[in-house]
């Protein structure tokens, strides 16, 4: 799949990722629940992923 965005749109996904993550490594530090923090860790690094890819 292919998306093209907007320079605005760029910065606005950057935004809600950058959110995200932060929200993210909280709910991960605070689950006591290992399969649980296992899979919201591999959400953050899909995440992290599309950040980069913002960035090129």
């Amino acid at each position: 799949m292919q998306l093209e965005l907007t320079e605005e749109e760029t910065e606005a996904l950057r935004h809600l990722l950058d959110g995200s993550l932060v929200e993210l490594r909280s709910e991960i530090h605070d689950t006591d629940n290992v399969t649980y923090r296992r899979g919201l860790s591999h959400y953050r690094e899909t995440l992290r992923t599309i950040s980069t890819r913002l960035t090129r």
